[in-house]
């Protein structure tokens, strides 16, 4: 995972944070539907991706989300042994809806996200951490008022960070 820092992106991170932390006292009073989802799918780098996330609305058009990926992890033999690497992310996007008929809706969402990598090789390993920009697009079809089914393409972190997925997803 090719990684970079820059002052930019923790800036972007930390106005995300305030701006989630400001406005969840809001939401948790006008009970504004908020939700909670599953989504599996496939990373390019590493096989099944399950995908944990929840968010609410911060106006008809405009939300907040945050998410937990769990990459998984891939084996490949190599002629020194056994390679493993493993990564997991942590974020948060800002997401826009677009209703495209009653019950089927679009969405686009930017965000931040701390990403977690490991590797180890013939007894020796290594991690690393980074802040990674993050985008997706999908498709919710609303099943029922309170839940819907998820279609995503979502990218973390750049070349290698792609991932399909599909999922439920349940309103409070």
């Amino acid at each position: 995972m090719n990684v970079t820092r820059s002052p930019r992106v923790l800036k972007l991170a930390a106005t995300l944070v305030a701006a989630l932390a400001a406005s969840s006292g809001t939401l948790a009073q006008s009970g504004s539907g908020a939700y909670a989802g599953i989504s599996i799918g496939d990373a390019a780098d590493f096989g099944t991706v399950v995908k944990l996330y929840g968010g609410a609305p911060l106006d008809p058009r405009f939300g907040w989300e945050v998410q937990y990926t769990d990459f998984g992890s891939v084996n490949e033999q190599t002629p020194f042994g056994t390679a493993k690497a493993s990564a997991s992310a942590l974020g948060g996007s800002l997401v826009g809806h677009l209703p495209l008929q009653t019950n089927l809706s679009g969405f686009g969402k930017i965000g931040v996200h701390f990403v977690n990598a490991k590797a180890s090789l013939a007894g020796v390993s290594a991690s690393d951490t980074s802040t990674e920009l993050g985008f997706g697009v999908g498709l919710l079809w609303q099943v029922a008022p309170q839940w819907g089914l998820r279609a995503e393409f979502e990218n973390i972190g750049g070349s290698g960070g792609n991932l399909i997925t599909v999922g439920a997803q349940i309103k409070f």
